[in-house]
């Protein structure tokens, strides 16, 4: 699989560029190659290297970008062009233990986090960056390694993490409920595009035989070092600028964990949020297409790699766009709004259906059997969060054919005219 996803990177790689760097050597462009870079522990990762022409000799601050969970190098060639394009030694590579790159998935342990560092390394010697002046960008898989590399070493100054995680177990067992599908599909992903490492094997063969709790009790041990939310000190005391993006519907990383991880630091900071399901609002960035989140983060790069006076620093830290696609700053995440607490009434009637009330209710119990799906469900994963954040198709359930017997059900009053929610 190694030699024909280099071979499949470097076609790709001169599809998407062309002869750029040829065609005017006077204008600013970049030239484009593929290499094999030492990663820890010995291994090597396949890379896409775009370095800047036509724009003096350097050095240029370095971008590094290490590629989603079972997607190649090539995944960021489109927005690499434009970096390069503008100033930025881009190196694009593909994850360890995926593709084109030696070693196993090891879920963003250690080494697939060292293997940032030797990146950046490896630039110093072989391209005219700046490695006084880098910034690690990813989305997904690439976002979360991103932010754990941000803790370890201290020349990354800005940080982009899209669609990523901040908590590892927060994440994937939201309110102590594993979710399958997001597991599932993650672990059949890695099983086609990469070679699984001992941690990923082990969860694997724990979760398919149904032991859930095992693999959760497994997962539990390794997210500390694998969760940017428990390196939260170590990131502050580096002060990178910190730039997170996430959609709200996001069925693999629930925006929740990202934002108590977004309060948490003390730097630079933005949080951008827009409706739509896991790297949705992004992905069309990555390959070059006109983007709003890639853009609000190429000028937080300009500004703090390169000292641009662009206002990247004074725009409000939290930006929430609407499905009508009207963006909303806030100073911080609690100017959101407040949560408000409904209480819950006991199920009454034929159909068993309890009210939702702004007072107490006490003195009742109700029960239902658990571990028995009904039709009340959140849908396909990427599939429902994207018709829903996208084209406002929400994830249907007929309430009234929920089975009861497993599942409780409760109803708040009808609105008569439109609320604002943020």
């Amino acid at each position: 699989m190694r030699r024909l996803a280099a071979a499949v990177a470097v076609a790709l790689i001169l599809l998407t560029v062309g002869s750029r760097a040829d065609a005017d050597q006077t204008a600013a462009g970049f030239s484009t190659s593929y290499q094999r870079i030492p990663g820890a522990d010995g291994i090597s990762l396949g890379a896409v290297v775009l370095t800047p022409t036509g724009q003096g000799d350097g050095p240029f601050p370095l971008v590094v970008m290490p590629s989603s969970w079972g997607v190649p190098n090539v995944e960021y060639v489109g927005q690499g062009t434009k970096l390069a394009t503008a100033g930025f030694q881009v190196i694009a590579y593909s994850s360890r233990g995926f593709w084109d790159s030696g070693g196993g998935i090891d879920i963003a342990g250690p080494p697939t986090v060292a293997d940032v560092t030797k990146v950046i390394d490896w630039a110093d010697q072989h391209t005219p960056a700046d490695t006084s002046r880098v910034a690690a960008v990813g989305i997904s898989y690439g976002a979360g390694t991103s932010l754990l590399a941000s803790a370890q070493d201290p020349r990354i100054k800005a940080v982009g993490a899209m669609s990523g995680w901040a908590d590892l177990i927060a994440s994937l067992d939201p309110n102590d409920t594993v979710a399958l599908q997001s597991v599932a599909g993650l672990l059949a992903l890695g099983n086609i595009t990469g070679r699984p490492g001992p941690e990923m094997a082990s969860l694997q063969t724990k979760f398919v035989t149904g032991d859930f709790d095992g693999a959760i009790a497994e997962a539990g041990q390794l997210a500390p070092q694998r969760s940017a939310a428990t390196m939260v000190d170590q990131i502050n005391a580096n002060h990178p600028a910190v730039f997170l993006a996430n959609a709200f519907e996001d069925s693999i990383f629930p925006p929740s964990q990202y934002t108590a991880f977004f309060t948490r630091l003390t730097g630079p900071k933005r949080l951008l949020l827009a409706h739509g399901d896991h790297a949705t609002p992004e992905v069309t960035g990555a390959i070059g297409l006109p983007n709003e989140t890639w853009d609000e983060l190429t000028a937080w790069l300009r500004h703090y790699l390169t000292g641009a006076d662009n206002g990247a620093d004074t725009a409000a830290p939290v930006q929430l766009k609407s499905q009508r696609g009207v963006w909303r700053g806030y100073p911080s995440w609690a100017a959101v709004g407040q949560s408000r607490t409904s209480y819950l009434t006991k199920p009454a009637g034929l159909s068993r259906t309890g009210a939702l009330q702004p007072q107490s209710s006490t003195g009742w119990t109700s029960g239902i059997a658990a571990g028995v799906p009904t039709i009340a469900d959140s849908g396909v994963a990427l599939v429902s969060g994207a018709l829903q954040g996208l084209l406002s198709i929400p994830t249907g359930v007929a309430t009234p054919l929920v089975d009861r017997s497993f599942a409780g059900v409760w109803s708040g009053p009808v609105r008569s005219r439109p609320v604002q929610l943020s």
